[in-house]
């Protein structure tokens, strides 16, 4: 499967004071989202939704303060 297959990316925070945020990244090279973590370890998902309707979690990080985790390698 490759990247024309993408047909949704959803990035989830889940935040060390128990806030959970989620907000769907684009699926062109080098879109981008920024989400406000807190000053603890946050943990962040990355899910990918493909067009024949699987999805996949292609990062699970816990993201130490002050962190930015760029999952654009990925594509």
């Amino acid at each position: 499967m490759g990247q024309i297959h993408v047909k949704k990316i959803d990035v989830t925070l889940y935040r060390f004071d128990g806030q959970v945020m989620t907000t769907t990244l684009g699926t062109k090279k080098g879109d981008q989202v920024e989400l406000d973590g807190t000053k603890q370890v946050d943990r962040v998902v990355v899910r990918v939704s493909m067009d024949n309707g699987e999805s996949y979690t292609i990062n699970d990080v816990q993201s130490p303060y002050p962190a930015v985790t760029d999952i654009t390698s990925l594509f």
